[in-house]
C-alpha cells in the first residue's frame, strides 16, 4: 500500500518532501516486520548532513535497514540506470530524489556522477554500493567499482564506510522467504578526502576505503 502511495504521489509536483517522509516510514514497517532485531554503532555525532555514504551489498533489506540507521542523514541512494527504466517506479525514485549513474557508457556515466556530485554540494547526502550487486558472502567484500570515488573527490565531501551484516540471512539473494534475526550496521571514521587524495589517487581511495569496510565486516564476524 505504501508503495502504491509513493508512486501515485510522485505524478504530482511538490510532493517529495511527503514522498521522503512515506519512504522512511517504510523503511521502519519493513524492517520491523521482518523480525530485524537491530544492532548498530553512531555514525560520528560532528557529521555534515552532505556526506558520501560508501556500504556494502547483502540483501534487498539492505535497503531500508540503511534508510532507518541513518534517518538523520536521508541518504539518497544513487543506483544503476536500468532501475531508473521502470515506468512509474521511476518516476518514484527521480521524486524522491534517487540518483542514477549509467554503468555501461563511460562518457554518460562521467554526466550522471557530474550531476551526483553538484546534488551532493547542494546540501543532499548520498548512499552507493560500490559492489555493484549483492554479495552472498558475508565475510568477504566483492572488487569495489571506481565510480563512486570519483564522486566522493568531485564532491570533496568526507566520505563515510557502513557495513551491514546479517540481512543476506533474514533475506537470502534469489529467496522470499524471510528469517528474523538480528542485523547488525556499524559505521567507520568518516575520511577527508581533502587530506591526501586527488582524481588520480581514486584507486587508492577505493582501496583505503574498501580495507576499511572489510576491517569492519570482519570485526563483526568475531
Amino acid at each position: 500500500m505504501i508503495v502504491f502511495c509513493v508512486c501515485l504521489l510522485s505524478l504530482f509536483p511538490g510532493t517529495k518532501g511527503l514522498l521522503q517522509k512515506l519512504e522512511l516510514f517504510w523503511a521502519r514497517a519493513t524492517v520491523l516486520a521482518a523480525g530485524v532485531k537491530l544492532e548498530k554503532s553512531r555514525v560520528d555525532p560532528g557529521l555534515q548532513t552532505n556526506s558520501i555514504f560508501i556500504g556494502n551489498h547483502q540483501s534487498w533489506l539492505d535497503i531500508p535497514v540503511f534508510l532507518t540507521v541513518l534517518a538523520p542523514y536521508a541518504p539518497r541512494f544513487v543506483a544503476k540506470e536500468t532501475l531508473f527504466r521502470v515506468p512509474i517506479f521511476a518516476s518514484g525514485m527521480r521524486r524522491m530524489g534517487h540518483l542514477s549513474i549509467n554503468r555501461t557508457n563511460n562518457r554518460k556515466g562521467m554526466r550522471d556522477i557530474q550531476l551526483v556530485a553538484e546534488r551532493v554540494n547542494q546540501g543532499e547526502s548520498v548512499l552507493i554500493f560500490p559492489e555493484g550487486t549483492r554479495n552472498t558472502d558475508s565475510r568477504q567484500l566483492k572488487g569495489f567499482h571506481i565510480g563512486a570515488f570519483v564522486l566522493a573527490l568531485k564532491a570533496d565531501r568526507p566520505v563515510v564506510p557502513v557495513v551491514v551484516q546479517g540481512t543476506g540471512r533474514v533475506l537470502p539473494r534469489g529467496s522470499l522467504t524471510v528469517r528474523p534475526g538480528t542485523v547488525t550496521v556499524r559505521a567507520g571514521e568518516p575520511l577527508n578526502v581533502k587530506a591526501g587524495y586527488s582524481l588520480k589517487d581514486r584507486g587508492r581511495l577505493r582501496d583505503d576505503v574498501q580495507a576499511k569496510m572489510q576491517e569492519l565486516l570482519t570485526e563483526t564476524n568475531t
